[in-house]
C-alpha cells in the first residue's frame, strides 16, 4: 500500500474550539480542536471537491460548498461529522457560503458561471431570495444584525439587503436587491476577502486586496437610505478631487441649477432661488432644493444641511413607497387584489422626468412620465399650472433665452411632439411640430437677432428651426435637418448661441453651426471602449464640455480641440443630469445611485470655442466615419 500526503488548499474557517479546512482530498472536512490537539474528519460522500466552508454562529454547524455538477450546499453537525441539510440549486460550483449571525439564513455565491446568489432558509430547505452576480466572488460577510451581506471578488464589492418581513410572510423566492460599493480609485483591484464590522465596528466593511491593501467602508456604502451629507474619499484622478455627496431615497434623474439674478425679461430683479442651490426631481415624484453654500441657505433640513425643501407634486403617495413591498402585496393581499393592482400601475408610472427654471428664476416647469406639465411658482412653491401636455414621457423641457426677446417654452415627449409655450401669455400653445418620427431627446433655443430652435432625437435627426412672426402669430418653420448613422440623446448649445454640441450612442461629440445645420467637428466624447454618452453639459463660459457615459464615467474635454482634460468616477449606476454652476466652480452630476456629487471642474484659461471655431474651417470628415446629411433650405 502507498500513502501520499496531500498538502492542504482552501481557506480555514474558525469557530470557538475548532478550525476546520477543506484538504486536498478533495471531498474531506478537517476539524481541529487545538486545545485538545485532536482531529476529527467530515466525509463528503457525493465524492464532490468541496470548495468552502463557515462555520454557524454558535459553532454548532458547517455550511459547505462543492464543484462539479448539480453542486449542493451542505449543513454538517461539528459533534457527530453527520449531514443534517442538503441545499441544492446551483448549477456549476459553489464559491462561497456564510451563515447569518442570527443562524436562520445561509448565502451562497455560485461560480462566475453560474453567477447565482441563494439566500437559503437552511432549516426549511427553500431559497428565501435571489439574484445574478456577473463579476467573480471569492468572499462573503454578513453585517452584525443580518440586515444586509456583502460580496467581493474582481473589481467586485457589493451590499446585498434582506427584508425579513418579506421573507417571512412570502413562501415563494423574492428578488435580492443589492447596491453596488463606491470603490472610486480602488475599482480595479481584485478584492480577495471581506469582512463585515462587529460591535462598534458594525456600520464599517472591511476588504483586503489582492495587492495586500486593507479598506474600510463606512456610511458611504452602507447607510445609502440615510439623507445625510457624507464626506467621499479623496480621489486623485487628473487633477480632480471628489469631496462631497448628497443622497436622495430613490433615483434622481435631472438636475437644475437656479440662475443668476435677472428679473422680469432679464432686467436687474433677483430670483426666488438663494445663490448656490440647485434643484433635482426624482422617480419618487419630489423636487428637491439643494445648496452647495450653506451658509447663504436660508432653511435647513433637520437630516440634512444641504436639503433645503422637498416638494411633492402629487398627492399620490405610491410613488414613495418600496416598490418590492407594493408588488408583494399584490400577490398576496388576495381580497384588495383591484386596490392593490391600481396602486402598482400608478407607482409603475410614477415619478418627474424633467425640470427647467424660467430666466427669471420664478417660475419651475416639471414633466413626468405620464405626459403632464407642472408650473410651480419658485416664491412659494405653489402649483400654478397643471395640463396633460403629451400622451407619454415628458423627456425635455426649454425656456428661450433673455437675449432673444421672447418668453418660450418648449416642451417634447416620447409621443414625438414639440409644444412650444408662451410663458408671457399664462403658457398659452403658439405652435406644435410634429417632424420627429421616434422620441425626442433634446430641445435647445438659441439665437440673438433670429430665434433658432433645435432639436434631436431617437431618429437620428436633428432639426434646424428659425421663429417669424406671420399674420397667426408666431411660427417656427424648419431651415435644416441633418440626418445620422446614430442615436442623438443629447444636446446642449455653446453661449453664444451659434454651435450645438451633440451627444451621440457612438459615444461621439458632435458640433453644429446652428445658423446653416453644417457640422463643424466630431471627437470622442469618452476615454472608454465601451458604453454610449447619456447627457452633454456646456460650461457657461464657453470652454469645456462635460459627458456622461453608461460606463458610469464622467468626462470634461476641450470644446474647441476634443482634447480630454479630466475624467471623474464615483457613480455607481449611470449619470442622469449634469449641470454646471453659473460661476463655473462647480460640476454636479446626479445619478440612478440617488447621489447628487457637487464637483470642481477643470480650471479656465484659454480663449472660448466658438471664437475659434469661427476662424477655422469647416470639418472634412473621414469615409468611413461619414453619416448621411440632408439640409433643408426654405
Amino acid at each position: 500500500m502507498d500513502i501520499f500526503l496531500h498538502p492542504i488548499e482552501g481557506k480555514p474557517s474558525q469557530c470557538f474550539d475548532h478550525v476546520t479546512w477543506p484538504c486536498d482530498c478533495r471531498c474531506v472536512v478537517v476539524l481541529l480542536n487545538p486545545r485538545k490537539n485532536k482531529q476529527h474528519h467530515i466525509f463528503n460522500s457525493s465524492r464532490k471537491a468541496i470548495t468552502t466552508l463557515a462555520f454557524s454562529p454558535d459553532g454548532k454547524y458547517v455550511v459547505t460548498g462543492e464543484s462539479g455538477h448539480m453542486p449542493a450546499v451542505r449543513v454538517w453537525e461539528v459533534s457527530e461529522c453527520i449531514q443534517v441539510c442538503e441545499l441544492q440549486e446551483h448549477k456549476y460550483g459553489i464559491a462561497c457560503v456564510a451563515f447569518s449571525p442570527n443562524g436562520k439564513y445561509i448565502v451562497s455565491v455560485g461560480y462566475q458561471h453560474d453567477m447565482v446568489v441563494n439566500v437559503w432558509n437552511w432549516k426549511k430547505n427553500v431559497v428565501v431570495a435571489s439574484n445574478k452576480v456577473s463579476s467573480k466572488v471569492t468572499a462573503v460577510s454578513f453585517s452584525d444584525d443580518s440586515s444586509y451581506f456583502v460580496t467581493a471578488g474582481n473589481r467586485h464589492v457589493k451590499f446585498w439587503y434582506l427584508d425579513h418581513a418579506k421573507t417571512c410572510k412570502v413562501n415563494a423566492t423574492v428578488p435580492l436587491l443589492g447596491r453596488s460599493g463606491l470603490l472610486g480609485e480602488l475599482r480595479n483591484n481584485f478584492f480577495s476577502d471581506v469582512a463585515c464590522g462587529r460591535g462598534r465596528q458594525a456600520a464599517s466593511t472591511f476588504c483586503i486586496t489582492s495587492s495586500g491593501l486593507l479598506c474600510e467602508r463606512g456610511l458611504l456604502c452602507l447607510q445609502l437610505c440615510r439623507l445625510h451629507p457624507t464626506a467621499g474619499p479623496r480621489v486623485q484622478t487628473l487633477g480632480y478631487c471628489a469631496y462631497s455627496l448628497l443622497t436622495c431615497v430613490s433615483p434622481v434623474t435631472v438636475v437644475q441649477v437656479s440662475p443668476e439674478g435677472g428679473g422680469e425679461k432679464g432686467g436687474g430683479g433677483k430670483t426666488c432661488l438663494p445663490r448656490g442651490s440647485f434643484l433635482s426631481c426624482s422617480s419618487d415624484n419630489t423636487i428637491r432644493l439643494w445648496s452647495i453654500d450653506g451658509h447663504s441657505a436660508p432653511h435647513r433640513n433637520i437630516l440634512s444641511n444641504d436639503l433645503q425643501k422637498v416638494v411633492y407634486v402629487d398627492d399620490n403617495v405610491t410613488g414613495l413607497l418600496d416598490t418590492e413591498s407594493v408588488s408583494i402585496a399584490a400577490g398576496t393581499e388576495k381580497a384588495g387584489s383591484s386596490v392593490t393592482e391600481g396602486q402598482q400601475v400608478d407607482q409603475s408610472r410614477a415619478g418627474i422626468r424633467t425640470l427647467r427654471v424660467s430666466p427669471d428664476g420664478h417660475h419651475l416647469a416639471s414633466g413626468d412620465r405620464t405626459g403632464i406639465l407642472r408650473i410651480h411658482d419658485l416664491d412659494d412653491m405653489e402649483e400654478i399650472l397643471n395640463v396633460q401636455a403629451h400622451d407619454s414621457d415628458i423627456l425635455c423641457l426649454e425656456f428661450s433665452k433673455p437675449d432673444t426677446g421672447l418668453q418660450l417654452l418648449a416642451t417634447a415627449g416620447r409621443d414625438r411632439l414639440i409644444h412650444v409655450l408662451d410663458a408671457g401669455r399664462d403658457y398659452s400653445l403658439v405652435q406644435t411640430l410634429d417632424e420627429h418620427s421616434s422620441s425626442i431627446t433634446a430641445v435647445r433655443f438659441a439665437g440673438t437677432g433670429k430665434v433658432r430652435m433645435i432639436s434631436c432625437g431617437a431618429d437620428k435627426s436633428v432639426y434646424f428651426r428659425t421663429a417669424q412672426q406671420t399674420g397667426e402669430g408666431l411660427e417656427f418653420t424648419r431651415t435644416h435637418h441633418a440626418v445620422r448613422k446614430t442615436t442623438l440623446y443629447d444636446m446642449d448649445v455653446e453661449p453664444t448661441g451659434t454651435y450645438a454640441a451633440v451627444g451621440c450612442q457612438d459615444r461621439s461629440i458632435r458640433i453644429f453651426n446652428i445658423s446653416n445645420g453644417k457640422q463643424k467637428k466630431l471627437y470622442k466624447g469618452s476615454q472608454g471602449e465601451d458604453g454610449t454618452l447619456i447627457k452633454v453639459q456646456i460650461d457657461p463660459s464657453g470652454l469645456f464640455i462635460a459627458t456622461s457615459c453608461s460606463d458610469k464615467n464622467i468626462g470634461i474635454f476641450d470644446l474647441y480641440s476634443g482634447e480630454c482634460v479630466a475624467t471623474m468616477f464615483g457613480h455607481s449606476e449611470i449619470i442622469t443630469g449634469l449641470k454646471f454652476s453659473n460661476d463655473c466652480r462647480h460640476l454636479i452630476t446626479v445619478s440612478g445611485d440617488r447621489y447628487a456629487s457637487p464637483e470642481p471642474p477643470a480650471p479656465t484659461h484659454i480663449p472660448t470655442a466658438a471664437a475659434r471655431w469661427d476662424s477655422a474651417p469647416d470639418c472634412r470628415v473621414p469615409a468611413d466615419l461619414q453619416d448621411t446629411v440632408r439640409c433643408t433650405h426654405l
